[in-house]
């Protein structure tokens, strides 16, 4: 695409720039877990927004966080969340992570309450087993980061037109 644009002189020279400015690099590689995702569904043309949630597990609790998550999982079904959430364990690369994206359509979406997970636990598993549910949740997890991410369409790749 670069020497589309600029010609190949230029291209090289803006790609070598590019590489010689990364100072880190890792590949990681996730999996869908059909167990863990609500209401998944393909959003075409690509939701607005995205809001990104990465959770690093303590291993010794990977296989806990995984049964609570489908516990969670099934009283968001229950509780009628329509919201649309995809979760992927890490398969290669850095072991014990998960990642879950809940599509927004509009950025006032963001704003609206969500249907709370503890609640949610609280009216199909009763009060004692809700609380056990979260708190195994919260001990698996080592490190959680919240990235909200927007679409850029003039940034992405257009589909081919036939």
């Amino acid at each position: 695409m670069l020497t589309k644009v600029y010609g190949q002189q230029e291209a090289a020279r803006l790609q070598k720039l590019q590489r010689d400015a990364i100072v880190n690099q890792r590949s990681e590689v996730f999996a869908y877990n059909p167990n863990g995702s609500l209401n998944p569904k393909v959003f075409d043309p690509p939701a607005a927004f995205i809001n990104l949630q990465r959770n690093e597990l303590v291993p010794e609790f990977a296989g806990t966080y995984a049964a609570a998550l489908t516990k969670l999982k099934n009283a968001e079904e229950k509780a009628g969340d329509k919201r649309t959430i995809i979760r992927r364990n890490a398969i290669q690369g850095t072991g014990f992570v998960s990642y879950q994206a809940v599509q927004i359509p509009k950025l006032s979406d963001r704003d609206v309450q969500n249907p709370n997970a503890g609640d949610a636990l609280r009216q199909i598993y009763g009060n004692a087993e809700a609380t056990q549910t979260q708190e195994m949740l919260n001990k698996a997890i080592r490190n959680r980061q919240q990235v909200f991410l927007a679409y850029r369409p003039d940034l992405s790749k257009l589909k081919p037109t036939t």
